[in-house]
């Protein structure tokens, strides 16, 4: 790790960071907003965040280093292009076609999951690409996921 100005720069690896995220994804833990649990999944579904962004806000928490609000909205940016012209529209498929009574719908069902976690997988690396070109600060009071939760990008 490097300091500079008080500041702590480091390098995260994608990989390390996608391990981390399958690990806390299946546990499925539920976080707190507005004083209610809710799991990853339901922040994604009723609040409309970003559960790549959430699991990353959890991997700074455990690094121990904060971000600026600056730096969430640049996070938030970096994947909203790839996030709305490609995984949401593929998420959506695949919701539909569960509503349908197609013969081959199981074999359908899971090449659209593969082909989503893939999608999932690219956004987790714009989001590190995007992190490790900015400056972050070594903490004792972690609260990035609180931050992210009660963040709207104006």
């Amino acid at each position: 790790m490097i300091y500079s100005n008080n500041k702590k720069i480091i390098k995260i690896s994608a990989e390390d960071f996608w391990h981390f995220s399958c690990g806390v994804y299946n546990i499925n833990r539920l976080y707190h907003k507005d004083k209610q649990p809710y799991s990853l999944l339901e922040l994604q579904n009723k609040f409309n965040k970003n559960v790549n962004i959430c699991l990353l806000m959890l991997y700074l928490d455990e690094l121990k280093v904060s971000i600026s609000q600056e730096t969430l909205n640049k996070l938030i940016l970096t994947i909203a292009d790839f996030e709305n012209s490609f995984l949401l529209p593929l998420r959506s498929l695949r919701l539909r076609l569960k509503k349908t009574d197609i013969s081959l719908y199981s074999k359908m069902r899971k090449m659209l999951l593969d082909a989503e976690l893939s999608m999932e997988k690219h956004q987790q690396s714009q989001l590190i690409n995007t992190i490790n070109n900015c400056e972050i600060t070594p903490t004792q009071s972690i609260e990035n996921l609180y931050a992210y939760l009660h963040f709207d990008v104006k």
